[in-house]
């Protein structure tokens, strides 16, 4: 796939039949339909794409046509070492247009993690990533140096009559 184009995410990307052709690829003599193909049409994006401080934001989802959900679930993480959150989905077989993902108050990373299941058995996990920002132009900043990258603490000198004191 070094040669493949990423439009977003890896079920968007694609190699032309030139690129296939160079490849060994033999096309079949009919093209599959995958229009009812979870893989291919389930998308999650953040609205809005890079949203403030204090402003809701929304997973817009996109299902493949006649979808019926057995689950959803997200998660969230809003730091490398922090663990997920599990955010409430509400349930319902009629594939929801949008969930919320929150309010974030101060400008952080989010990542998220969205599994969806149908009845008709196919899955999908997609995993995404947006910035809380004050500023569209200004990156969030970490909120202070990870405990284990701070030097060590000096050693304070042994107390009088200690055994270590002599």
């Amino acid at each position: 796939m070094s040669l493949g184009q990423y439009n977003g995410w890896i079920s968007e990307s694609w190699l032309d039949r030139d690129q296939k052709a160079r490849l060994g690829w033999i096309p079949p003599e009919t093209e599959p339909d995958r229009s009812g193909n979870l893989f291919d049409h389930f998308r999650a994006r953040a609205k809005p794409h890079v949203p403030r401080p204090g402003e809701a934001v929304r997973l817009a989802l996109d299902w493949p046509a006649e979808a019926r959900v057995k689950s959803l679930r997200l998660r969230i993480q809003t730091d490398e070492y922090a663990p997920w959150i599990e955010v409430a989905v509400p349930e319902s077989a009629a594939p929801p247009e949008s969930i919320p993902v929150g309010n974030f108050d101060r400008p952080t990373p989010i990542s998220w993690r969205i599994d969806a299941a149908l009845e008709d058995g196919q899955s999908v996990e997609l995993w995404g990533y947006f910035q809380v920002r004050s500023e569209p132009n200004v990156n969030p900043q970490p909120l202070g140096p990870r405990r284990e990258l701070l030097p060590p603490p000096p050693s304070a000198p042994p107390a009088e009559g200690s055994p270590t004191a002599q």
